[in-house]
């Protein structure tokens, strides 16, 4: 019994050791790991990659967003009566917009009359949304309108989509990574053959959103098809090789038979060779 547990006791030993080694190791591991971080993070704020914090609200809209219950009140009669200044119904226009999945789906009924009120109203509420985003940019105000207006049919897409654009060229630096992701969504959604070398700019200016804009470039190419440029790179089929081609078609039955109607020297020597032997075994009988 001793030997085994002797055996039993060194083994207990050697495992306190390790797990003595490992909790002395593991914070030195993650000091390093948080110290690697926390250098990228540096880098990031140095080339001021990460963009500017999320905004807050205006106070008209900060204000209507705190009594959200109000909008349950409200009927389609309550909303034809208010101007498109009313602070009320804007809210109740960005709630269709936030809560929308998809093509304005899966909406409550408030959401419901507000959407069918903003139909009925037409290109009227277009200038209202565009500076509505424009006093509440970074904020969640502008990444609904923009992520979701292209479902709006009773609107012109255009504005929308220069508003994008103006976006992704003077906010470059500053704006968020959902802002970003938005914008270049509806430009890849809506937008023509020349927004592909915007976004490809933006993309060399602020990798930290690369794989917004890399999404956006790809629903641009999906829809409008390959850039000019990479339609240069496609090898194109030579109009001479296929000219000289058909010249050596042509030509080919005729080798053909030539090589069918002689035959080759290396036969001919053979049957020379063959009569020669049988001429000379002949004259030798006879003599």
């Amino acid at each position: 019994m001793f030997p085994n547990n002797r055996k039993a006791v060194c083994g207990i030993w050697c495992a306190l050791m390790l797990c003595t080694y490992g909790q002395d190791t593991a914070p030195l591991t993650g000091d390093r790991l948080q110290a690697d971080m926390a250098e990228r993070f540096r880098e990031f704020q140095k080339n001021n990659n990460t963009g500017g914090p999320r905004r807050p609200m205006s106070p008209e809209m900060d204000a209507v967003s705190n009594n959200p219950d109000l909008l349950d009140n409200l009927g389609a009669e309550d909303l034809a009566k208010m101007s498109l200044d009313d602070p009320m119904l804007k809210w109740a226009y960005v709630c269709v917009f936030r809560r929308s999945m998809g093509a304005f789906n899966e909406l409550k009924l408030p959401q419901k009359l507000a959407l069918a009120d903003m139909r009925r109203r037409g290109e009227s509420v277009s200038p209202m949304l565009l500076q509505l985003i424009s006093e509440n940019y970074e904020t969640i105000i502008e990444s609904s309108v923009l992520g979701q207006i292209g479902f709006l049919d009773t609107v012109r897409i255009e504005p929308f989509l220069e508003y994008s654009r103006r976006l992704l060229r003077e906010r470059t630096q500053t704006m968020t990574a959902e802002s970003a992701g938005v914008a270049c969504a509806l430009l890849g959604r809506y937008g023509t053959k020349d927004d592909e070398a915007l976004l490809e700019w933006v993309m060399k200016e602020r990798p930290y959103v690369t794989s917004d804009v890399r999404m956006g470039i790809k629903m641009l190419r999906d829809r409008l098809g390959p850039s000019p440029s990479e339609l240069k790179e496609m090898p194109s089929p030579k109009i001479g090789s296929a000219g000289s081609s058909s010249k050596d078609a042509g030509k080919q039955p005729k080798d053909e038979e030539e090589t069918l109607s002689w035959p080759k020297p290396w036969l001919l020597g053979g049957m020379i060779l063959v009569v020669s032997l049988g001429l000379y075994r002949l004259l030798r009988k006879r003599q």
